[in-house]
């Protein structure tokens, strides 16, 4: 999965666009193999998903360094 965010307009800046908490639930029970998201200097960061499923068994929570807003 691919998620990409920019400001309104024609060439906005580029922002974060990390998944709320909620989300990542989602994309984790959607069975996604990783989610590739944009960040505000035009960089794209990678995630695995079984990261993310991993930390939620063991700790509960999932990594909330990189989330929206």
């Amino acid at each position: 999965m691919y998620i990409f965010g920019s400001e309104p307009g024609d060439g906005g800046k580029p922002v974060n666009a990390f998944p709320c908490y909620i989300c990542k639930k989602m994309i984790i029970n959607a069975g996604l193999d990783r989610v590739i998201c944009s960040t505000a200097d035009g960089e794209f960061l990678v995630f695995r998903i079984e990261d993310w499923a991993t930390a939620w068994r063991e700790g509960d929570i999932l990594d909330d360094t990189h989330q929206y807003g």
